[in-house]
C-alpha cells in the first residue's frame, strides 16, 4: 500500500476498533469457527509452535485464541482440543500497520497482565519491507480479512514473505473474503456501474451499506490469489465458510445465499 491511511474512508481505525470489540456476526459466526478450527488443527500437533499474525488490528485474534472464554465465543465452542492448542503456543506476535491500533491492543495486553506468550508489533506491509524474522523461524502465520488490502505487488511479496520465514512443513492459514460475494454486494449497492475489475481499487462497505464504516479493498479473481499462492505454497486446503447457524437469516440474507459463501479458509504449506 502506497499510505497507510489508504486502508480504509475517514475514521477507519476508530470504526475498526470498534467493531473488534462489539462483534460482527461475519466474523464471529461465520469466518472465525472455521479460521479457529484450522488454527487448533495444526498447533495441536506442533508443540513450541511461534505464530504470527499478519494485519492483526487490536491483537483481537491471538488474544481470542489464547485467552477467550471458550463458551462466550462462538469460534471456539466446538474446538474440543482449545487447551491443548494454547499449550503448544511459545508466542503469538501480531503485527499491525496502524499505531493507533497497536496502542489500543497493548492496552488489552496490559489488561491481561501482560501475557508472556502474546505480543503486538507496529509493522506496515509492502513490497520490499522484510520483517524481523529469522528465515525458517515461524510455524504458524494466519491472517484474517487482510489480503483483500493489498495491492497485487504487495501481495505477491507478502506471500513470498511468509514463506522466507516459515518452517519446512509450516502453514499460513489465512481467510479472506470471496471475490464473488465482494462483486455480488458491489453491484447491488451500485446496480449502475461496471463489473469491478482485476486489481481495481474499491470502497468496500461494512455493514448492509457501509453504516460500520468504508474500507478500501483490491478486488481480483479468486484464481489471481491462487495463481499466487501456487508460486510460493502449496494450496493444502481451501474451505469455505458458511454460517454456524440460522439464527441471523432475516437480519442478515446477505450470509445466507446459495452457492455463495461469503468467505473462504485456505491452508498453505510450504513443502521441503
Amino acid at each position: 500500500m502506497s499510505k497507510f491511511d489508504d486502508y480504509g474512508g475517514k475514521n477507519w481505525k476508530k470504526l475498526w476498533y470498534k467493531l473488534e470489540q462489539e462483534g460482527n456476526v461475519g466474523i464471529d459466526f461465520v469466518i472465525n469457527p472455521y479460521l479457529y478450527r484450522e488454527i487448533a488443527n495444526f498447533l495441536i500437533h506442533h508443540t513450541g509452535s511461534k505464530v504470527v499474525d499478519f494485519g492483526a488490528g487490536t491483537n483481537i485474534l491471538a488474544i481470542q485464541f489464547m485467552h477467550g472464554y471458550q463458551s462466550a465465543i462462538p469460534g471456539l465452542k466446538s474446538i474440543s482440543n482449545i487447551t491443548e492448542a494454547r499449550k503448544n503456543v511459545d508466542e503469538f506476535v501480531g503485527l499491525e500497520g496502524s499505531e493507533q491500533l497497536v496502542l489500543k491492543a497493548r492496552n488489552y495486553l496490559r489488561d491481561l497482565g501482560y501475557p508472556s506468550n502474546i505480543d503486538i508489533q507496529h509493522f506496515e506491509i509492502k513490497h520490499g519491507k522484510k520483517t524481523d524474522f529469522d528465515n525458517l523461524s515461524v510455524a504458524l502465520a494466519v491472517s484474517r480479512n487482510f489480503l483483500m488490502h493489498l495491492e497485487e505487488k504487495d501481495l505477491d511479496y507478502h506471500i513470498s514473505e511468509v514463506t522466507r520465514i516459515l518452517k519446512e512443513n509450516g502453514k499460513y492459514i489465512l481467510a479472506f473474503l470471496n471475490p464473488e460475494y465482494e462483486q455480488k454486494k458491489y453491484l447491488d449497492l451500485h446496480p449502475h456501474k461496471v463489473p469491478l475489475k482485476t486489481n481495481e481499487k474499491y470502497s468496500f462497505a461494512h455493514g448492509s451499506h457501509g453504516e460500520y464504516g468504508i474500507f478500501f479493498h483490491y478486488w481480483r479473481d479468486i484464481s489471481v490469489y491462487e495463481k499466487i499462492f501456487k508460486k510460493y505454497l502449496k494450496i493444502s486446503d481451501k474451505i469455505e465458510c458458511l454460517p454456524i447457524t440460522d439464527s441471523f437469516k432475516e437480519q442478515y440474507p446477505r450470509y445466507y445465499q446459495n452457492n455463495l459463501p461469503i468467505a473462504f479458509v485456505y491452508i498453505l504449506t510450504k513443502e521441503k
